[in-house]
């Protein structure tokens, strides 16, 4: 029987680190999964010989891992923020980069909003989330298909957060939100081009959705869409968050005519994540 240390030692030679250059993160994840092991605890434990069930189980994720499958649908589920959440092969694996726009939201209202909608909700991490934050408010998710949606709110025991199956891209679907105005408007939405596509890594383009990703007109046809939808639908002095990426001027240059754009917040690696948009009064 082997030693955690020398399965981690394999495991780092399977996933060399130009390849997988989040190979540490990764190996602590899956230790936790197959031995219970918790990040401060993997010293102390690694000496520890492993049974030959546990050492064959880590074993498999490894060499699972080194097809470039990502770590999250071999496992099943991804953290994000405070909660764990259930991904399969359909959905987009949440990213801790898109926890940047529950923290805009935390510090924007001090007051919790009233009513929130969030747009192209996927798995229900940005929405499910929010409740989290905000208890009494009105939540609304939205997207086409509902099954991930529903998966994390048995997942998570949530029940009180509203849920329009929709294609946001027809407007006439917006009719079914006639009378009302959101305090807030929080969506990741798909905004790869066609040449941001090309330059996705194996893990990411041969493995995730790609309707979930690319966007149209070079990436921006749901900003589009949702500046369309906030001229309607944010109530005055609401905030409207995006995830965003290196094109974030040409979605600033899409609201600044009506709304009021903060400069982008970035992310931990020092990059554009979050433009957060303010209806004037």
């Amino acid at each position: 029987m082997e030693t955690i240390r020398a399965l981690i030692k394999w495991a780092h030679q399977l996933l060399p680190e130009e390849q997988f250059p989040e190979r540490n993160e990764e190996i602590t994840l899956i230790l936790k999964h197959v031995f219970g092991v918790e990040r401060y605890e993997i010293l102390t434990h690694s000496g520890d010989t492993v049974s030959s069930e546990k050492q064959t189980e880590f074993i498999s994720i490894v060499r699972e891992r080194a097809t470039y499958k990502p770590l999250a649908y071999i496992l099943g589920y991804v953290p994000f923020y405070h909660d764990v959440f259930p991904v399969s092969s359909e959905t987009l694996i949440p990213r801790s980069d898109t926890e940047c726009l529950i923290e805009q939201a935390r510090l924007l209202f001090s007051k919790p909003p009233n009513s929130v909608l969030d747009i192209g909700t996927g798995t229900g991490v940005i929405a499910l989330s929010l409740r989290r934050l905000f208890p009494n408010s009105g939540i609304t998710a939205l997207d086409i298909v509902s099954e991930p949606f529903e998966n994390s709110c048995k997942a998570l025991d949530i029940d009180n957060v509203g849920f329009e199956r929709m294609d946001f891209l027809d407007r006439k679907n917006w009719q079914r939100f006639s009378g009302q105005k959101f305090d807030l408007i929080v969506s990741n939405p798909p905004y790869l081009s066609e040449a941001d596509m090309e330059r996705l890594e194996p893990q990411v383009k041969n493995f995730e959705p790609q309707t979930a990703l690319y966007a149209e007109d070079q990436g921006l046809l749901f900003y589009k869409q949702i500046h369309n939808f906030c001229c309607e639908y944010l109530a005055e002095n609401g905030y409207c968050l995006l995830e965003i990426d290196y094109k974030w001027q040409n979605v600033k240059a899409l609201f600044s005519e009506k709304f009021f754009i903060f400069p982008p917040i970035k992310d931990l690696s020092g990059l554009e994540r979050c433009l957060v948009i303010k209806a004037q009064s």
